[in-house]
């Protein structure tokens, strides 16, 4: 279903209905009702996406404690967390970072009733930056 009765939140209850109505055969029987096989699907997506999100923020937050107990904060590449460092201490980059990843986990989950593309892009982003700053950090142990 295409246009805008298909975003109103009456649309999205009607598509409910219509997946979970009993299911009737040739005989006449009606049989439970059961969702489409791909109800779960957007479930498990998205927690899939949360622990990825998690895994790789958590992969740069390890990579990073291994690489400045190593070679000194000197090797780290971005101002930002240099600056957090020395403003905040360890503690207090920690404490920002995990409030970064809770924010962003947030926000998706958010975001992801009305718009789960964008939601999913978001994670994305996320789970991209993680990656990437841990692969740097580890390239530079």
């Amino acid at each position: 279903m295409r246009g805008p009765e298909s975003r109103s939140p009456e649309g999205h209850v009607e598509q409910w209905r219509a997946r979970s109505r009993p299911r009737v055969h040739g005989s006449g029987v009606a049989l439970r009702a059961v969702p489409e096989a791909q109800s779960g699907s957007p479930r498990f997506w998205r927690m899939a996406a949360l622990m990825l999100l998690a895994g790789a923020q958590l992969f740069d937050y390890v990579s990073f404690l291994v690489m400045i107990e190593r070679h000194g904060l000197a090797a780290e590449l971005n101002p930002i967390v240099v600056a957090l460092h020395h403003s905040l201490g360890l503690l207090g980059l920690t404490v920002a970072k995990a409030a970064a990843v809770v924010f962003l986990a947030s926000s998706a989950t958010l975001l992801m009733a009305r718009r789960p593309t964008v939601a999913f892009g978001v994670l994305l982003v996320g789970i991209i930056l993680g990656v990437v700053g841990g692969v740097s950090n580890v390239l530079t142990l």
